[in-house]
């Protein structure tokens, strides 16, 4: 629940009440850029132009995506003296850099945007309104000085302080205007504050190495499971310094992937851990629809909506016949050979090229190509089928499966009985024909799993076994094999951070081991962030880490996508914040500027860097 009262939000409604103007209770991308602790939860209220047709997808996506409440205002809108046209900027940026529903929000002149925070600061109890609030404005007001033109004005409540707040649209900037910058951004500040006292210094530098976080990416152009990562490593420190100095404050590494992602080399893995739970929940299912036996006659019955992206019908039979027969039906796959440690990377293992080599690593046996087959069938009459034809052939042509001697799946079990002294050839009636399957599949993604990281030598092989416990040899229990199928998960969500890492820097084995060992803490520990109940959908996982020293020191070389001082003066009674934010690409959304500026400023300056400067002044109150 809100800490605003009921009473509260209807005051900011009547703030806009039968006016053009909404006031929406949400989450901006620049404002928790700029001022990443001033707002509760990353929420505020803004007030603004919202077009009628887009309004009802605003108040949705508030409410849906980030848990909000769009204020709705009553009385008709009028028509915005803007126009519908004044804001179709033509400017195609390569990256978003706010949020979707941004690009909904109109700006109003400044006097009325002024109005408005000073009607709600009248109106709000400090004691207990804690959002700040602000006013979008049109920083094309002919009015406005083009180089400190105001895109927003607002301020913060506290009981003690007087905070507005007020952030502008300088003219855009080059790379060498901020390197040798620092002392106009001190003097700035100190006209700003009128003082000479100690000033403290906080520089954020942010390097984005791929992608595009997924709550900026536009959902309508891209689907959950084309995406493909996001990475970025951010320093902060305290020095008045264009680079991080070695005793930064912080170096964070910060990485973004989405499970199950096509885009991704590890797909294939994810793809089978997601079957095996659909096989799962198939056998809860029967299993408490026929509670008298799992060896009831009744048959098992795929349900309607079963999706398998393996499925093949007809060729998995003929596949399974051709395995029987000794020939190996994978022989014709493309197999990737080993790239060659170059003496550039010599140091260096990339988990990309053991992923590749996968479908023919070493100890590959009967079970894991049968797997590779049975995951095909699309009911199971067919798998049934399948398991009766392996018996048949045993019984009746002598065949003999392949086995590891690590193979201690239920099948390998069973082959041993039927091979010993008193033969003994199991009737698959029930759910027993996909519980072998579903052991088969298991057991062979433990090994694909274990091959990854033993050959990475990203954890001991004994912490390893651990992990990846045998259940073959006990009763066949669910939960016992959920919970190996989370372990697997977790395993692969670690791997999916290490090589989206991997497929930007250059990591030395001490280092790939020590950001692997970070993750995978973090993803097996007692609060995973992964719940198995994931495993049904494509979920976005996040992780941020230390950044080790030698990717900043390799990244550092490289340009900034941004770069943020934050300067503060304090005395007695009042404090001054001065922000600077430069940025590749613009925190506000193209309609917030002028039509052809974005355009403008590229083909002049070359390597652009958009200015945002914001101020907030704490005044104590009487």
């Amino acid at each position: 629940m809100s800490k605003e009262k009921i009473n509260d939000i209807e005051i900011v409604k009547n703030v806009v009440k039968n006016t053009e103007f909404q006031a929406i209770k949400t989450r901006l991308s620049y404002i928790n850029r700029l001022f990443p602790n001033l707002c509760p939860n990353g929420e505020c209220v803004l007030f603004c132009y919202v077009k009628s047709h887009d309004l009802k997808e605003v108040i949705k996506n508030e409410n849906k995506d980030n848990d909000s409440l769009a204020l709705d205002v009553t009385g008709s809108p009028l028509s915005h003296s803007f126009g519908d046209d004044s804001f179709n900027v033509t400017i195609t940026l390569p990256k978003k850099n706010w949020y979707k529903d941004e690009e909904k929000h109109i700006p109003m002149d400044r006097r009325t945007a002024a109005e408005l925070i000073n009607i709600a600061q009248e109106k709000l109890d400090a004691e207990t309104w804690t959002l700040p609030v602000f006013s979008l404005c049109d920083p094309s007001d002919p009015r406005e000085n083009y180089y400190e033109r105001v895109i927003l004005i607002g301020t913060a409540f506290d009981s003690q302080y007087f905070i507005p707040i007020r952030v502008c649209l300088p003219a855009m900037t080059s790379l060498e205007h901020i390197r040798y910058g620092f002392s106009q951004l001190l003097r700035q500040h100190l006209d700003e504050s009128w003082s000479s006292l100690k000033v403290d210094v906080k520089i954020t530098s942010t390097y984005e190495l791929c992608g595009t976080s997924f709550e900026m990416i536009d959902k309508k152009d891209q689907s959950i499971d084309e995406f493909k990562g996001y990475l970025k490593v951010e320093a902060t420190w305290d020095d008045l310094t264009f680079l991080p100095p070695p005793t930064a404050l912080s170096n964070k590494l910060f990485a973004e992937i989405i499970s199950g992602s096509k885009a991704s080399p590890l797909c294939d893995l994810w793809d089978q851990i997601v079957l095996l739970d659909k096989y799962l929940t198939m056998i809860q299912t029967y299993h408490e629809k026929h509670l008298s036996s799992r060896y009831s006659v009744k048959p098992l019955i795929f349900p309607k909506d079963f999706n398998n992206p393996y499925s093949q019908g007809d060729d998995v039979m003929k596949q399974l016949k051709r395995l029987l027969s000794g020939d190996d039906p994978f022989d014709n796959d493309q197999v990737t050979e080993t790239i060659p440690m170059s003496k550039e990377n010599e140091g260096t293992t990339k988990l990309i090229d053991f992923i590749k080599e996968l479908p023919k690593r070493e100890n590959l046996d009967f079970t894991d190509k049968f797997w590779q087959i049975i995951r095909a069938a699309d009911n199971y009459v067919l798998i049934t089928d399948c398991i009766y034809a392996i018996f048949e052939a045993m019984g009746e042509k002598n065949f003999k499966p392949q086995l590891n001697s690590i193979d201690e799946t239920r099948f390998a079990m069973m082959v041993s009985e039927l091979y010993g002294e008193n033969k003994k050839f199991s009737i698959h009636a029930g759910t027993l024909s996909l519980e072998l399957v579903i052991d088969m599949g298991i057991e062979k993604l433990s090994r694909d799993y274990l091959y990854l990281i033993s050959n990475m030598s990203l954890l001991e092989m004994s912490e390893l076994q651990k992990l990846i416990t045998n259940v073959s040899n006990e009763e066949f229990k669910l939960d016992n094999y959920r919970n190996k199928l989370k372990a697997l998960a977790q395993i692969h969500i670690s791997l999916e951070f290490l090589q989206l890492i991997q497929s930007q820097i250059d990591c030395r084995c001490e280092v790939t081991h020590s950001i692997f060992e970070t993750i995978f803490n973090t993803y097996s520990s007692p609060n995973s962030p992964l719940k198995y109940s994931d495993l049904e959908k494509p979920k976005i996982y996040t992780i941020s880490m230390p950044a080790p020293l030698q990717i900043i020191s390799e990244i550092t070389n490289k340009e900034p996508f941004s770069w943020m001082s934050t300067l503060t003066t304090e005395k007695k009674d009042e404090k001054w914040t001065t922000v600077n934010c430069y940025s590749r690409i613009p925190i506000f959304p193209p309609n917030i500027y002028v039509p052809g500026e974005l355009e403008k400023g590229q083909m002049e300056l070359g390597d652009t860097y958009y200015v945002t400067y914001a101020k907030i002044h704490y005044m104590k109150s009487c």
